[in-house]
């Protein structure tokens, strides 16, 4: 639960109560979260993202208040911000909570991870994992189309998971289109069980894909949090919402979405919060200190062993 922002939203108004609609004259001048989706419930509110997103990177991974991983799950089409979520997330949660990251690459080069500056690695364990460095872009390289280039990749990708596959991980993995991972590499069982089991070793997953279609059921089954930017279309629409729980509700909420300022929908599956944000620029986020209680488990320790 996103505690913190439950007073910026009007106690009469919670996001999936209903309400009685408005008078029709008066829909124009009514915000968003005051007017009601076809399936009669109220628009989620738009929160700020620099105030939403430092509740969110608290509670993520802490449904109860103690550490516990939860995986995100990210959907949106090419230049919707995803990439751009991802970025701003990961640091934050690196700098509020000391983190260790590891972010799988399967594209040729991805511009906006590009500038993390973080060290971009092709072998596991890294040279450069230590107790101050703990995290690293690992860039499965494809060098071709062809069969032989994709089972190199897959290899790969492999040698990563084995790697980060033991008791107290303690890690966030950040996949990159997942789809292409599970499909394209034939690696929908690895995956599978990481969404399963990973947490049992502290690995948390956040996986990002274009299209919801095609990736396996545990994706969206054993997520915690989902993101969602505008849809492509209408079929992507609904099968964002088919995702999101309330399949009438979020249909309405997804095509509502600015995609010119790359507006986002954030549910929390376990409490269903639901707020609508957008991501400012990156040079422009509030400066916060980590607090002692927020540091992930083992990292005044070491780092996830390197397998």
């Amino acid at each position: 639960m996103v505690v913190a922002l439950s007073s910026t939203r009007p106690s009469s108004s919670p996001t999936t109560e209903t309400a009685s609609a408005a008078p029709a004259d008066d829909i124009e001048d009514l915000p968003t979260e005051a007017r009601l989706t076809s399936a009669g419930k109220l628009y989620p509110q738009r929160v700020p993202w620099e105030m939403l997103s430092v509740d969110f990177i608290e509670a993520w991974g802490r449904p109860n208040g103690s550490f516990q991983p939860e995986h995100v799950e990210v959907l949106g089409p090419t230049g919707s911000g995803k990439s751009y979520w991802e970025k701003w997330v990961l640091q934050e949660r690196v700098r509020l909570r000391r983190s260790a990251v590891v972010i799988l690459l399967t594209k040729p080069a991805d511009k906006t991870l590009a500038t993390l500056d973080w060290p971009v690695i092709t072998k596991w364990p890294p040279s450069q994992w230590n107790d101050k460095n703990r995290q690293v872009i690992f860039h499965a390289k494809s060098t071709g189309l062809g069969k032989a280039s994709r089972a190199r990749q897959a290899e790969q990708v492999e040698q990563l998971l084995d790697g980060i596959w033991h008791p107290d991980a303690n890690v966030v993995l950040a996949v990159d289109e997942i789809a292409y991972v599970e499909q394209e590499l034939g690696l929908r069982t690895h995956m599978t069980t990481f969404f399963r089991e990973g947490r049992t070793l502290g690995i948390t997953i956040m996986a990002s894909t274009q299209r919801p279609a095609g990736v396996s059921r545990a994706v969206h089954s054993e997520t915690a949090w989902v993101v969602c930017f505008a849809p492509k279309d209408e079929d992507d629409a609904e099968r964002m919402a088919q995702i999101l729980g309330e399949k009438r509700h979020y249909r309405d909420v997804l095509m509502d979405l600015d995609r010119e300022k790359r507006e986002f929908v954030l549910v929390h599956n376990l409490t269903r919060e639901a707020y609508i944000s957008h991501i400012p620029d990156l040079r422009k986020r509030k400066k916060t200190a980590p607090k002692s209680d927020q540091v992930e488990p083992g990292t005044r320790r070491r780092g996830p062993r390197a397998g």
